[in-house]
């Protein structure tokens, strides 16, 4: 795990996109994980990506993806929320380089959040916490609303909805959403986008288009700035 050509590939990607040195048990760590996520995978519906070089480029290289456009993050302290978590893609691989800052994962699913629980205590990831629930709850509790510099999301169906949704999470000014897309067939999605966001105070950009390792598909960061108190 994975292929000498993979394994090379994956490197010349992580150069890329500007990744810091890897901490010297990042294998280890990587192989705890996938083998984690194929073990419970068979009791519990975490993902249909559980093939070794699959997982490695479309959760692993795919949730780094996010420092090619903000490089600054492993060196900050910021506070940051993963909507919608899942297995744990992509706040536990950022959480594991971004040591600063703290990382909660989100999820509605008292299983997926039992799963990421015990990974973050595996792994000893001290910046990083489990919460289950929605993040339009949470965003009527005290210590999360306007609690967040970044939300991200990974597995967005709708996007004016999770901006309904999350917009309170936000930080009152320079909070941003970082929502990973797949560019293509968007540009009625963007159009209902900008009018939710516009409707949010929230101003709409996209970072360039990015491939993944082994043309294993394309990725696209819709970057929503709060600027109002909207």
């Amino acid at each position: 795990m994975p292929d000498e050509n993979l394994a090379e590939e994956l490197t010349r990607f992580f150069l890329t996109i500007g990744l810091p040195a890897l901490p010297d048990d990042w294998d280890d760590r990587i192989r705890l994980i996938h083998q984690r996520v194929v073990d419970v995978n068979q009791r519990v519906n975490l993902t249909r990506i559980t093939g070794a070089d699959e997982f490695l480029i479309k959760h692993i290289a795919d949730s780094l993806l996010l420092l090619a456009v903000r490089p600054d993050l492993p060196a900050a302290s910021l506070k940051l929320i993963d909507v919608g978590c899942g297995a744990g893609f992509p706040g536990l691989p950022l959480a594991m380089i971004c040591r600063p800052s703290h990382f909660v994962e989100l999820d509605s699913n008292a299983k997926k959040v039992a799963f990421v629980d015990d990974l973050i205590t595996t792994l000893n990831l001290t910046n990083c916490r489990a919460e289950q629930g929605r993040a339009r709850e949470l965003a009527g509790i005290s210590h999360h609303r306007e609690a967040y510099d970044l939300v991200l999301a990974r597995a967005v169906g709708n996007t004016p909805k999770l901006i309904r949704e999350c917009r309170h999470l936000l930080a009152p000014r320079g909070g941003r959403f970082y929502i990973y897309k797949t560019p293509r067939n968007i540009a009625r999605e963007m159009m209902e986008t900008q009018r939710a966001a516009a409707r949010a105070g929230l101003q709409v950009t996209r970072s360039p288009v990015f491939t993944l390792p082994a043309n294993a598909g394309q990725r696209q960061f819709w970057i929503l700035e709060r600027t109002t108190d909207g």
